[in-house]
């Protein structure tokens, strides 16, 4: 380093870029993951598509299922079986306000 110059830069901060895709516009800027209903030791893939609420800074991952067994109704509601590797949770409502079923077991 010559003499008499002092360099302070610092380096830029690079942000990961989320992407969305109803409106297709990039979304930058620090969100916090909510990991409340998810598995301790599970990931997301780069691929996962998520909600974000601008407003609160939180990110929800969406969660696409699938059913390996028809709904079957008994007693009061109906249950339904999903496959494993969602991110589906036992006690979790599928449906709409009409017409739906509760997750009671992964198979």
């Amino acid at each position: 380093m010559s003499s008499g110059f002092k360099y302070d830069l610092v380096p830029p901060v690079e942000q990961e870029e989320r992407h969305d895709v109803q409106t297709g516009i990039r979304r930058r800027g620090p969100l916090k993951l909510d990991t409340q209903n998810l598995v301790v030791g599970s990931f997301l893939s780069g691929f996962t598509p998520i909600c974000a609420d601008l407003k609160n800074k939180f990110a929800y991952a969406v969660i696409n299922v699938r059913v390996v067994e028809a709904y079957t109704t008994g007693g009061e509601a109906l249950s339904i079986k999903i496959a494993k590797d969602s991110l589906a949770y036992v006690g979790m409502f599928i449906g709409s306000g009409k017409k739906g079923a509760e997750v009671t077991a992964m198979i």
